[in-house]
């Protein structure tokens, strides 16, 4: 705003003198006997000289501002070029003492100048007043304090669950306190438009917040051990009891019980290494172990649109299927195994409760109905997740695909 100010101010010096200068040359005209003495002539020379160098550092800088924006300005460029002409020709003039001739051109230059200073004044981008500059500080503010409050309420809840579960958590909960206490007067500073102190206020929350975060990090592995812990135990039981209804099964062929036990051991190995990073205090790789598949959220999907897509019943998509495919499919911890028929976009299937699945797959995507409720899910390399497929919010784990030649409507098969 300064710079935008120093060249207005130009521009006012600039008009003013000139006028002076057009109706003092006006008035000398139509009095000659007040004509001006040579020194008189060569002292307003020089100062129409060192304002025309004053308002040219004007334009220099006003140019080098925009040029910093990338915003170039072609008539005031020109405009400026006819104004060093005119000025080099006063210049010029003055050098060899032609004071009168020296001024009249130098008149001219500050006339071009005017002009170019008024094409880059309406070119510049409006500098953003001290309300709004305020204003803005004030929203940037309010966001980060939010935000902060926020995070507190997640670590609040946090603590929380780990106090139940019969962790100390009191020195991170006394820090918690004194963190909400400063935000609180971070909004009350703010709330009364003191930018300064509410800004200040907020620093020391963030550091408050920033000294917790090795308590937390302690605390979380703590936690994230002792559910692993469970989880581990709750699927190697998951897992062997799969193990032995795949073996008794009277439904399926020995060759999808050989795949289905070599995948179930294949978990139980990964069930075994995760339990040796337990034990090792590494829960990161304990979890990585867990993991079948990725832990990406699933994309948004127009699930309507894949709702509409999929037969009405099991009978009507099972006959659309020409080339069948055997296909096997189990979650990640066993306790769900799923087998039945896909071909030409899609699928029919019957799991170890006995409910019949049914539905539509293409391009990584796969929807339909199990046992009358919708779910819709992703697939890759051998690896699935889900949305309400077995009547959860969310699930994932492996597929096996045995390929057979048989064309004729799948069978339903019941419970192994």
């Amino acid at each position: 705003m300064g710079g935008q100010h120093q060249v207005l101010n130009q521009k006012k010096v600039a008009v003013i003198v000139l006028l002076t200068l057009v109706l003092s040359m006006t008035f000398t005209v139509l009095n000659p006997t007040l004509a001006l003495t040579n020194e008189d002539q060569k002292q307003k020379a020089e100062t129409l000289l060192n304002i025309l160098d004053n308002d040219n550092k004007s334009i220099i800088e006003a140019f080098s501002k925009l040029d910093a924006q990338n915003i170039t300005v072609p008539n005031a460029e020109t405009k400026y070029n006819e104004g060093l002409e005119h000025a080099e020709e006063a210049f010029t003039l003055m050098n060899e003492e032609n004071f009168s001739e020296a001024s009249i051109e130098a008149v001219e230059a500050m006339q071009k100048f005017e002009d170019t200073l008024k094409i880059l004044e309406d070119a510049s981008p409006v500098e953003p007043t001290e309300t709004e500059v305020t204003a803005e500080e004030a929203i940037s503010l309010k966001a980060n304090i939010t935000r902060a409050i926020e995070h507190v309420r997640r670590l609040e809840n946090l603590t929380a669950k780990a106090a139940t579960a019969g962790y100390d958590t009191l020195a991170i909960e006394k820090r918690l306190t004194e963190v909400k206490q400063h935000l609180e007067n971070a909004a009350r500073e703010l709330a009364t438009m003191n930018l300064e102190g509410a800004a200040e206020e907020l620093l020391i929350a963030k550091t408050l917040l920033d000294e917790l975060k090795q308590p937390f990090d302690r605390l979380t592995n703590l936690v994230k051990a002792s559910n692993t812990e469970k989880y581990l135990e709750e699927a190697e039981i998951r897992v062997s009891a799969t193990k032995a209804n795949i073996t008794l099964s009277a439904t399926l062929t020995p060759e999808i019980k050989k795949d289905a036990i070599t995948a179930l051991n294949n978990s139980e190995t990964n069930l075994a290494n995760a339990r040796d990073s337990i034990e090792n205090n590494n829960v990161d790789e304990a979890i990585g172990e867990l993991e079948e598949i990725d832990d990406e959220n699933l994309e948004e999907i127009d699930v309507e649109d894949l709702k509409e897509s999929v037969p009405e019943t099991y009978e009507e998509t099972d006959s659309r299927i020409c080339q069948r495919t055997r296909f096997l499919l189990y979650t990640h911890d066993g306790k769900h195994i799923m087998w039945g028929f896909v071909g030409n976009g899609y699928f029919v299937g019957t799991d170890n409760l006995g409910k019949r699945c049914w539905g539509i797959y293409g391009k990584g995507v796969f929807a339909g109905f199990y046992d009358g409720e919708f779910f819709w899910g992703k697939y890759r390399c051998g690896n699935w997740k889900a949305e309400g497929l077995f009547g959860e919010n969310y699930t994932h784990g492996k597929y096996i695909l045995f390929p057979t030649t048989n064309t004729e409507p799948a069978i339903t098969a019941t419970n192994p």
